[in-house]
């Protein structure tokens, strides 16, 4: 199955979903030879029917000409969907009647698919929820969950958090700053949910990718360098990058072998110009690791469940914690401050945090002093980079 939530406020319109897919039969032509997900969950044959194989191989998301989509549910249904939406929306049709008229021409299937699709209309945001089977289509005002059941809670945890930003986001005027860091907030907290509970028996898990849709228009989520820790770091703690380049999903991580691109075929893309589109996006992406440049920065304490969202800009310094580029071996040094592990650490109100209770926070982005940042240069390279030449 998977896990595909949509959300919808009068400054925009969210969407995120996992990159598992699942069936109740090993792959015909599986090209996913590692055991683990980027984010190390153990995938292939995880459980019982009907989600009894299961691997991180599936783009979701679709983003151009003003919308999102995305959707749960047989993959061949949704995307026949959003293929025919693009078709008719190139007709000069408003995004609702392409949308309807899209739905006309996709064959009824007994295998249903639920797809979100997010754009603006007449100047506001709209949230339309499709269940192609029945050829339904509902509008939708604030959060929808679709997909999978979850074992622990996580619904409720997604509820609570997007009460949270839907309060937080009336307090501030509309702003394209404002959506970002949200909507970036809130994908780093799906992202948490398969480092605390293995859900891959359930249909949902590896890398979770975002898109949203503001009066600026349609746009991917910006690029996220996750690292996974307990109560103190250290350099075999997982780290993976969730970069987006040419419409492909570029997962760059210190655990895997190999790096990978999930990708989802454009209309009349040969095989030919999705291979050559997808060795253009790894290449951007391996760059953008290579030097340590990301747009935000996300600490995933498995130990807590305390996520901790920093704003980066593609700078290598934040007040609180540092990234170190020494172009070895696709390596990344972090050097961490004290204040910001305690932030990692403590949860305020408890003495002692609960791992099954999620809490994030974001710092926005602050510069360091040149003198801080030559002092962590230094810091990094006799530390990431001597040790390992001697």
């Amino acid at each position: 199955m998977t896990y595909c939530v949509g959300f919808c406020t009068d400054q925009g319109v969210f969407i995120a979903a996992d990159t598992s897919f699942s069936s109740m039969a090993p792959p015909i032509n599986n090209t996913n030879s590692s055991v683990r997900t980027v984010f190390g969950e153990r995938q292939g044959e995880v459980g019982e029917k009907p989600w009894k194989f299961v691997f991180e191989n599936g783009m979701k998301l679709a983003v151009g000409d003003g919308m999102v989509a995305g959707f749960a549910g047989d993959v061949c249904t949704a995307r026949s969907l959003v293929d025919a939406y693009w078709i008719m929306r190139a007709k000069t049709l408003s995004s609702r009647e392409a949308l309807r008229d899209a739905l006309l021409n996709v064959t009824p299937s007994e295998n249903d698919a639920d797809v979100l699709f997010a754009f603006y209309e007449l100047g506001k945001p709209c949230l339309l929820h499709v269940r192609v089977a029945t050829a339904v289509i509902q509008e939708v005002n604030g959060l929808i969950q679709l997909g999978s059941e979850l074992p622990s809670g996580q619904h409720e945890s997604t509820k609570k958090l997007v009460s949270a930003y839907t309060d937080l986001l009336r307090r501030f005027r509309p702003h394209p700053l404002h959506m970002e860091r949200v909507f970036s907030q809130l994908v780093s907290a799906l992202q948490s949910y398969g480092v605390h509970d293995y859900l891959l028996p359930y249909g949902v898990g590896g890398a979770f990718v975002a898109a949203w849709v503001t009066p600026e228009g349609a746009r991917w989520q910006g690029d996220h360098l996750y690292i996974v820790h307990g109560r103190e770091p250290s350099s075999e703690d997982l780290m993976c990058a969730t970069m987006i380049r040419r419409d492909a999903l570029c997962l760059v991580n210190n655990q895997i072998d190999s790096n990978k691109v999930i990708i989802m075929r454009r209309p009349l893309e040969s095989d030919a110009d999705i291979e050559a589109r997808a060795e253009l996006a790894i290449s951007e992406a391996l760059n953008a690791w290579d030097n340590a440049k990301f747009d935000y920065f996300v600490s995933i304490n498995k130990s807590s469940h305390v996520v901790t969202v920093l704003e980066m800009r593609l700078e290598q310094h934040h007040e609180l914690l540092s990234l170190h580029a020494p172009g070895m071996e696709d390596k990344l040094g972090i050097v961490w401050t004290k204040d910001f592990l305690n932030r990692t650490n403590i949860v305020e109100g408890l003495i002692e945090p609960n791992s099954e209770c999620l809490s994030v926070r974001f710092q926005p982005f602050k510069e360091a002093s040149e003198e801080l940042q030559e002092e962590r240069n230094q810091f990094a390279w006799q530390n990431f980079v001597d040790w390992q030449r001697n």
